[in-house]
């Protein structure tokens, strides 16, 4: 008889134990699938993390200066966020940006950019900016930071902006009296789901 009894508590623990590790394989499953999407998201940024250092970190270069202003890039190995390089701003200027790579638009997609800053003067921050050929058509920009701590940024594209669009670039700016860094740069496309 205490057979019996033993018999109807095994299936109740087995079905417990059955439930349990069904949804920890859902939960693996799905967090796999979050980890490889990351994994295969390709930076259209060339140079992000501004390892590549000739006189100054290539692929990117000083777009424009508020009128009066002047400003500078230069690579920097204090205390990057990852790596053995940061890309520096500095100048004096009521804005000043620098400039990635121009990268081709693929229609149907939206772009998102991420990346670090830390501002040791004045503000600074991420942004996109919006081109058809060679002529400038608007932006989409980060809130300006005056942290001194790494704090991360991020901006995505928005559709109205896209539509005249062919190419578009990440873009780095200072303003006021400014030293800024920043670091680890990303730029994805993504399926744009509306």
């Amino acid at each position: 008889m205490v057979a019996c009894r033993c018999s109807g508590i095994f299936p109740g623990i087995f079905l417990a134990l059955g439930v349990a590790l069904l949804a920890w394989v859902t939960i693996s499953a799905e967090e796999n699938k979050e980890k490889n999407k990351q994994k295969k998201a390709v930076n259209l940024i060339a140079n992000p993390s501004f390892e590549e250092v000739e006189t100054k970190p290539a692929h990117w270069v000083l777009a424009a200066v508020a009128e009066g202003g002047k400003a500078r890039l230069s690579a920097s190995d204090d205390n990057p966020k990852a790596g053995k390089h940061c890309i520096r701003i500095q100048g004096e200027a009521e804005w000043a940006t620098f400039v990635s790579n121009r990268i081709p638009l693929e229609k149907g997609k939206k772009y998102v950019l991420t990346g670090w800053v830390r501002v040791k003067k004045g503000n600074g921050y991420i942004k996109i900016d919006y081109f058809d050929n060679d002529k400038y058509l608007d932006m989409t920009m980060a809130e300006p930071s005056d942290s001194s701590e790494w704090t991360k940024q991020q901006v995505e594209t928005e559709a109205e902006k896209l539509e005249k669009a062919t190419h578009l670039t990440a873009t780095l700016v200072g303003t006021g009296e400014f030293e800024v860094y920043f670091d680890e740069l990303h730029l994805e496309a993504q399926e744009n789901r509306k």
